[in-house]
C-alpha cells in the first residue's frame, strides 16, 4: 500500500485551491460547483423576476412616504440598514426611482447601487447603471463599476468581472483600487491565464491591506505553472516579514501550502518543518498533522508518524484527514512491526467507516426544509446533518445562500400582501432552491460516502494480508 504517496498529492491538491482570502466576497471561488452554469444562471433569473414583482406590490401596499432629496433618501437607506431591514432599504429605493434617476450623476447612488446588488435587485441596478454610465462623472463610475464587479464575480461570472474591471482606472480610493486588481488577478487565474494574473497582483504595493493576499496568490500561479522556487520564495518573504501585520489564519495558508509544495518535491525535512509552524486549534491544524505524518513516514520516522496521526484520529471533529488518520496509524503499526497492534488497528478502522457510512445513509433522509432553516439560522454554507458536517460551499457559490436568507426574509411580507399570484411565484422560487441544496447535500455525502468505502476497503486489505503473513503452515 503507498498510502503516504497517495495522501501526499491528495492534500497537495486541496491546499493548492486556497488562492482565495477570509473576506466574504472571496469564498465563491472557492466552490467547486457541481451545478451548470446555466442552472445557476437560470435560479438567479428566476429570484430577478420575483423580486421585480415582490417589490412592485410592497409598494403598492404600503403606500411609502416619497422622499423630497437624494440626501433624505440617501439617510431612509442608511437607517434601514443599520436596523437589519435591507429589504425595506431596498423598498424605499423602488418607491423613489424617479427621485434617483433625476440625481444619477450625485454620489449618493454609490450607496444605492451597493444596496441593490446586496439585495440582487437586479433589474433595478442594472437600470441604474446604465444611466451612471451616460451621465455620471469618472469617478462615479468606476465606483459604481467595481460594485457591478462583485456582483458578477461572487457569481464566479469571471470574463464580466474582468470586463468590468479592467474599465476602472485609479480614479477610485487606493485600498478600493487594490481590491479591484485582486479581483482581477483572482478572475484571470480562474480562467487558467495565471501570467497574466501574475501581472495584475504586483501592482498592488505592500503598503495594501491585500498585497499579502496577491502574493499567495502569485504563489500559487507560480506553482500551477512548476516554478516552485519562485513560490517558496514569495511565501518565505511574507513569512519573514516583521511589518506584516500577523494574521494567524493566513499565516496558517501559508504554512500549509508551503508544507505541501515542499511536500510534493521531496523535501521532506522542511516540509515537516512548514506543518509544525501551523497553529494547533485553526482551519488548517487537521492538514497540517496529516502533512506531519506523511513527512515523517516519508523518512521512516514511523514513530513520528504514529504521534501526528493520533492526535489527528482523536479529534472529535470528522473531516477528510481524521478519516484518512483512521487507516494510516495500523499501517504505520504495521511498518514498526507491530502486527497484533496493527491488526486490531485494521478491525477499528473497518468499524469506524462502517459506522460513519451508515450515519451518512441516515443524513441523506434529510429533507430540503430542514437544510434550508439550518442555512437561514447562519451566516455560512457549513451546517450539520446527523452528526455530519456538510460544507455546501464544495458545490454552490455563495450568491445561492444569500438569495435563500433573502427569499426567507420575503415570507412573511408574502403572507401580508397576500396575492395568490405572488405566492405560487414565491412557492416556485422556494421550490427552485430547495431542490438546489438538496442536490448539493446528497453530492457531498455521495462522496464523503465513496471516500469512506474506499479506505474501508484499504482497511479489509491491509488486515487480510496482515493475516495472510502470519498464517501457519502445517506440518
Amino acid at each position: 500500500m503507498i498510502l503516504p504517496l497517495r495522501s501526499a498529492r491528495h492534500y497537495f491538491v486541496v491546499v493548492c485551491l486556497f488562492i482565495t482570502t477570509s473576506l466574504p466576497v472571496y469564498a465563491a471561488s472557492k466552490a467547486n460547483i457541481n451545478v451548470t452554469e446555466a442552472g445557476l444562471v437560470s435560479l438567479d433569473n428566476q429570484f430577478h423576476n420575483f423580486s421585480t414583482h415582490f417589490y412592485t406590490a410592497l409598494v403598492r401596499l404600503d403606500n411609502y412616504q416619497k422622499s423630497k432629496t437624494i440626501e433624505s433618501l440617501a439617510e431612509t437607506i442608511k437607517r434601514e440598514r443599520m436596523q437589519g431591514q435591507p429589504i425595506n432599504a431596498t423598498a424605499a429605493v423602488i418607491n423613489n426611482l424617479g427621485l434617483v434617476e433625476k440625481n444619477i450623476d450625485t454620489t449618493p447612488i454609490i450607496a444605492i447601487c451597493d444596496l441593490l446588488l446586496e439585495t440582487n435587485e437586479w433589474n433595478t441596478a442594472s437600470q441604474l447603471y446604465k444611466k451612471v454610465k451616460k451621465q455620471g462623472d469618472k469617478s462615479l463610475v468606476s465606483n459604481v463599476s467595481l460594485s457591478m464587479a462583485k456582483y458578477y464575480f461572487s457569481r464566479n461570472q469571471w470574463k464580466e468581472t474582468i470586463g468590468l474591471v479592467e474599465a476602472i482606472r485609479s480614479d477610485l480610493p487606493p485600498e478600493d483600487y487594490h481590491y479591484a486588481l485582486l479581483l482581477y488577478g483572482i478572475s484571470l487565474q480562474r480562467l487558467q491565464k495565471h501570467r497574466s494574473a501574475l501581472t495584475q497582483y504586483e501592482k498592488i504595493p505592500k503598503t495594501s491591506r491585500y498585497y499579502a493576499t496577491a502574493r499567495l496568490n502569485m504563489a500559487i500561479a507560480d506553482i500551477r505553472q512548476d516554478w516552485w522556487t519562485d513560490a517558496h520564495i514569495i511565501i518565505n518573504d511574507l513569512l519573514s516579514d516583521k511589518l506584516r501585520k500577523r494574521n494567524e489564519q493566513l499565516t496558517d495558508r501559508l504554512y500549509t501550502v508551503l508544507g505541501y509544495s515542499l511536500l510534493q518535491q521531496q523535501y521532506f525535512r522542511n516540509s515537516r518543518e512548514a506543518f509544525r509552524n501551523v497553529s494547533l486549534d485553526g482551519q488548517y491544524t487537521h492538514k497540517a498533522l496529516l502533512g506531519i505524518a506523511l513527512t515523517a513516514a516519508y523518512q521512516e520516522d514511523y514513530i513520528g508518524a504514529l504521534n501526528a496521526i493520533k492526535n489527528l484520529k482523536d479529534n472529535k471533529i470528522r473531516d477528510l484527514p481524521v478519516d484518512e488518520a483512521n487507516l494510516l496509524m495500523p499501517y504505520f503499526y504495521e511498518k514498526l512491526q507491530q502486527q497484533t497492534t496493527a491488526s486490531a488497528g485494521y478491525v477499528d478502522a473497518i468499524k469506524y467507516y462502517e459506522e460513519r457510512t451508515n450515519n451518512i445513509k441516515q443524513a441523506m433522509l434529510i429533507d430540503a426544509t430542514s437544510i434550508r432553516r439550518q442555512l437561514v439560522s447562519t451566516n455560512h454554507s457549513t451546517i450539520t446533518i446527523h452528526g455530519e458536517i456538510v460544507d455546501m460551499g464544495e458545490k454552490l457559490p455563495n450568491f445561492i445562500f444569500d438569495n435563500i436568507r433573502t427569499i426567507a426574509q420575503f415570507e412573511p411580507q408574502i403572507e401580508r400582501i397576500g396575492d395568490a399570484v405572488l405566492k405560487r411565484e414565491y412557492n416556485a422560487l422556494t421550490d427552485a432552491y430547495n431542490a438546489a441544496l438538496q442536490k448539493a447535500v446528497q453530492d457531498i455525502l455521495t462522496e464523503k460516502t465513496a471516500h469512506l468505502i474506499h479506505y474501508m476497503n484499504q482497511s479489509r486489505y491491509g488486515l487480510a494480508r496482515l493475516q495472510d503473513n502470519n498464517a501457519t503452515i502445517p506440518q
